[in-house]
């Protein structure tokens, strides 16, 4: 059985997941919204995992972003330190709030330096 915090942690990474697709798309909130007939609003809790998508939508989403569903779909219930950068994330999202190239550069860049200070520990 999985925790509500698991649960919670995994419509996070679901939605943070959408967003990266989204952005990558260059399609907008309302771009989105509309073609699955839902509000701007209803993305937007979405994509910070506040609200559930329905298994239909999220198909229909992958297929207007171009991106498949394992790209949008969590492979699993990720661990302490992958919670840890989610919240990483979820801080560089509300710094460059409203800049969504500039937070996909940002998260580039840390996800590069941590990259490299665990491979100086090996």
């Amino acid at each position: 059985m999985v925790s509500k915090k698991d649960e919670a942690y995994f419509y996070t990474k679901l939605g943070y997941l959408l967003k990266l697709a989204r952005v990558k798309a260059k399609k907008s909130q309302e771009a989105l919204a509309e073609h699955l007939g839902l509000s701007r609003v209803t993305i937007v809790n979405i994509e910070k995992g506040r609200q559930k998508i329905l298994v239909h939508d999220l198909v229909i989403a992958a297929q207007f972003l171009n991106a498949s569903l394992s790209e949008l779909i969590p492979s699993n219930f990720e661990s302490e330190e992958s919670q840890l950068n989610l919240n990483l994330k979820n801080k560089i999202n509300r710094k460059f709030s409203g800049n969504e190239s500039q937070v996909l550069k940002v998260e580039d860049f840390v996800k590069l330096t941590l990259s490299s200070l665990s491979n100086k520990d090996d």
